[in-house]
């Protein structure tokens, strides 16, 4: 299969996390899969991409943390 364009990737990335994230509360590697099967397999997001991204999105109050040893993520106005 495929794979997106590098470019389209880097502009849309944290729109893909964010809409994935508008169905609730979800663990990292949950998210990971739910992006992957969201897209078909056309988004692979490694760990080392996913969580500066997800910290990035908290810094701008996109998203939520929450509790403390393995903290699920919601965007904001969700669950």
């Amino acid at each position: 299969m495929a794979k997106l364009n590098p470019e389209l990737m880097r502009g849309s990335l944290d729109l893909v996390v964010l809409t994935v994230l508008s169905g609730g509360k979800k663990y990292g590697y949950l998210l990971q899969q739910e992006l992957r099967d969201a897209s078909r397999g056309m988004v692979d997001m490694p760990a080392g991409t996913l969580y500066p991204l997800l910290h990035r999105l908290e810094a701008d109050k996109l998203i939520a943390a929450g509790g403390t040893n393995r903290p699920a993520v919601a965007a904001n106005g969700t669950n």
